[in-house]
């Protein structure tokens, strides 16, 4: 498979240990470059890939961070469709581990210092001054770029969404609890956090909290705080190396170190020792199910275990009376009684308003913790992935619809303890992304919220989803393509074309998507018409035959729509000419000429002014007729009285002749 006429990539020659989470590694070739060493990595086509994040790293170009020399679909064989490939330059020292759990000789301060922080740092200093997190910081997606294993890497960052495949010892406590795809694009906080504990897995030579499940590893983090939580025996380790790590290792984000404090440090400056904030922590427990809690984090993590009971311990009065009276922390109390406002809401059925509050109680006790709404748990910037995963994997969407329509990130954004410049953007764009839900025509709805809310994500119509349709130029070959393969019998815009096309082409007439979903099936095929000669004049190719053939035989009752039928027969007539060409912009002027429009509206005008004359001449006539009907009836009336006056006399006349009275 060759992508872009330069890289050739062995499909039969896979990589094992270039492989990442998001896409499998195989052998490439440079065309241009005999000597260059380079490898692909396939996506996987369910996976949306980090468009932000791809933007900065082609910009950036830093040695330290694993860059695509080339990107585009290819056809991929084994798995029977096109894949998104991605070019990079092979590291010749390969992976430092193979596995996240692999047990290694532990490394001296020196070596960490030397070969992970030293090398690593600029490339997470530029993330950071981009404002591009890379959160696949971990020991098995830290690579060599050197044979001799001294210049280090950071892995792919781009195939999967953020954190995805992250363990849950290398996330914060907040990215911990929530899903795979809901993480959100993250900060450099939470990669200074990853490299804290990558760090430590150097240091011990295991895994950072190793014999616990990820479940009892963020309750062990929310106990006792993330440092103390992993840190497991670091006796051996300098006074100074245990500095940074307490640094990159608070909980806290506002107060974990930054590049700036790390940059300090590898200048040899010594920070102030600072003690981290301590949550607020009641004097006694409040018992929700079985569980003992002390915060409002931990609360919060109990209700969401409680499952559906945890809406009747919401409205029980001990959690509320617990906030107020033992915490008595004032924020989570303002939070919880906001939650609680719209307690006696009757806005939909009672287990959407049920998953609601608990969903608005949760985010109330942990804003910093995710959105937990029935089993998602995401965050307002992780909504569009999650989203596109409901779809590529084929899961139940509609908890999204609920969340959104439910209005929970913008309760969540409310919470925030700290206000960010992007909040009130982030709120705009969620009204805006429920209005779109609102709007059913074609082109927008739920189709529409999943390309606005993941700009690479490819053409989910199942029509042409397995050519990994990513640019809006290459959907008219593939639908040439699904047409020639018999997958199209009719129309060919579906709800994902329509809402691909309209998120990618920001000029289309609004009417066009309005045709679309008209009831009369003329108008909805000649919108279909519109839309792909809109996309052929735009993009080419020149010639769709087999797309133009499909769409010409549905045009009888387009024509039927004209009045004349000289006009009707010229159109037909036309038609196996245009058909011929493969031209759906000649079609388009073929079967809705505004000039030929025109001239049939004022024939058929004038049409009706004459029949209306004829009509109006003809009912003349037959009032004429009535007249005359009527004037001879009285003629006749009158002469049948004057013969019968004249046969009157006539008789009397006779009879005195006969009696001889005359």
């Amino acid at each position: 498979m060759r992508l872009h006429d330069r890289f050739d990539i062995l499909s039969d020659v896979p990589l094992a240990e270039l492989r990442s989470a998001g896409a499998g590694a195989f052998s490439a070739g440079d065309q241009r470059s005999s000597g260059a060493s380079c490898f692909a990595l396939i996506a996987d086509p369910t996976l949306p890939p980090r468009a932000g994040a791809l933007t900065a790293l082609r910009l950036m170009k830093h040695p330290a961070l694993m860059t695509p020399l080339d990107l585009g679909p290819v056809d991929w064989p084994p798995a029977g469709r096109r894949c998104l490939a991605f070019i990079c330059e092979r590291p010749a020292g390969g992976r430092l581990v193979t596995s996240n759990e692999q047990r290694i000789a532990a490394w001296s301060d020196e070596d960490v210092i030397e070969r992970l922080i030293q090398p690593l740092f600029p490339g997470l200093k530029a993330l950071a001054t981009e404002n591009v997190a890379h959160r696949a910081i971990r020991p098995a997606n830290i690579l060599f770029r050197d044979a001799a294993r001294r210049q280090a890497i950071l892995g792919d960052c781009f195939t999967a969404p953020a954190g995805f495949d992250q363990p849950i010892a290398y996330e914060t406590i907040e990215h911990g609890m929530t899903m795979p795809g809901g993480k959100g694009e993250g900060t450099s906080a939470d990669d200074l956090y990853a490299l804290g504990v990558t760090i430590l897995y150097l240091l011990l030579g295991q895994p950072p909290g190793a014999g616990l499940s990820d479940e009892q590893l963020i309750d062990e983090k929310i106990r006792r705080g993330s440092f103390a939580a992993l840190s497991g025996d670091l006796r051996g380790t300098s006074s100074s190396l245990q500095e940074l790590l307490r640094g990159l290792l608070v909980d806290e984000p506002t107060e974990r170190w930054t590049v700036r404090e790390i940059d300090m440090w590898l200048q040899g400056r010594r920070m102030s020792p600072k003690s981290p904030t301590v949550p607020p922590r009641s004097a006694r427990p409040l018992e929700l199910g079985r569980e003992q809690v002390f915060t409002a984090r931990a609360a919060a993590r109990a209700l969401t275990r409680q499952g559906d009971q945890a809406v009747h311990l919401i409205r029980g009065h001990a959690l509320e009376i617990w906030i107020q009276r033992t915490l008595g922390h004032k924020p989570t109390m303002d939070a919880f009684a906001l939650a609680m406002a719209d307690a006696d809401d009757n806005a939909g059925n009672a287990g959407v308003h049920d998953a609601r509050l608990t969903a608005r109680v949760t985010t109330a006790l942990d804003p910093l913790g995710p959105i937990r709404y029935r089993d998602l748990a995401l965050v307002p910037d992780g909504f569009g992935c999650v989203l596109a995963l409901a779809h590529t994997r084929s899961k139940d969407a509609r908890p999204l619809v609920e969340l959104l329509v439910g209005r929970l990130p913008q309760f969540w954004i409310r919470c925030q303890p700290v206000q960010k410049a992007e909040h009130p953007v982030q709120s705009i764009e969620f009204d805006r992304l429920r209005r779109l839900l609102d709007d059913h025509r074609p082109g927008l709805g739920m189709e529409r919220l999943i390309y606005d809310a993941n700009p690479m994500l490819h053409c989910l119509s199942p029509l042409i989803e397995r050519d990994y349709v990513d640019q809006i130029a290459d959907l008219l070959p593939a639908l040439e393509r699904a047409v020639e393969a018999g997958k199209v019998e009719s129309l060919v815009v579906d709800r994902h074309i329509a809402a691909f096309v309209a998120n990618r082409s920001k000029n289309l007439d609004d009417q066009v998507l309005t045709a679309l979903g008209q009831p009369e099936a003329a108008t909805r095929l000649l919108g279909q018409i519109y839309l792909m000669a809109f996309l052929q004049a735009q993009y080419g190719p020149a010639s769709l035959p087999a797309l133009t053939q499909l769409l010409g035989r549905q045009t009888g009752a387009v024509i039927e729509r004209y009045r004349s039928r000289p006009t009707r027969d010229r159109l037909d007539s036309q038609l196996a000419g245009v058909l011929a060409e493969g031209s759906l912009v000649r079609l388009v002027h073929c079967l809705d000429n505004l000039a030929e429009r025109q001239h049939d509206a004022q024939g058929y005008a004038l049409a009706r002014r004459q029949f209306g004359r004829a009509v109006a001449g003809l009912e003349q006539i037959e009032v004429e007729r009535e007249k005359l009907d009527e004037a001879s009836r009285d003629l006749g009336a009158m002469l049948a009285a004057a013969v019968s006056t004249v046969v009157g006399f006539g008789a009397i006349a006779l009879s005195f002749l006969h009696f001889g009275l005359l």
